[in-house]
């Protein structure tokens, strides 16, 4: 997980989901519903102080097209600081080095057990 951040993280500046599918596939319950919950939240709060965005994506580089970009930033901000608070709760401590493809094949009966 630690080597799928170094590229899920300039990809998500820049509005490009796709980084994080391989931290989401490791455990699907905690890192989606702590974003669902996140973002809720962030979302919200935009929503209520009247934050405006014109523009549909393109992460934090139309931020500046925003009515009010410096809250816009901060509610950004705010939705990541929730997650990685929710995560560092929920998420298990990983106590050994498996491929997630590995392990969920055993669990599916579809790879060899440990021996």
């Amino acid at each position: 997980e630690k080597e799928a951040v170094k590229a899920a993280f300039p990809m998500g500046i820049c509005m490009i989901t796709e980084g994080v599918i391989p931290l989401a596939m490791n455990d699907p319950l905690r890192v989606i519903g702590s974003s669902v919950i996140a973002t809720s939240i962030a979302g919200g709060l935009t929503m209520v102080l009247g934050i405006e965005n014109y523009v549909t994506a393109g992460g934090w580089f139309i931020i500046p097209l925003s009515n009010k970009p410096m809250m816009m930033a901060a509610m950004v901000a705010l939705g990541g600081v929730i997650m990685g608070v929710i995560l560092s709760l929920w998420k298990k401590v990983v106590t050994e080095t498996i491929p997630w493809t590995l392990e969920w094949n055993r669990k599916m009966g579809r790879a060899p057990q440990k021996e």
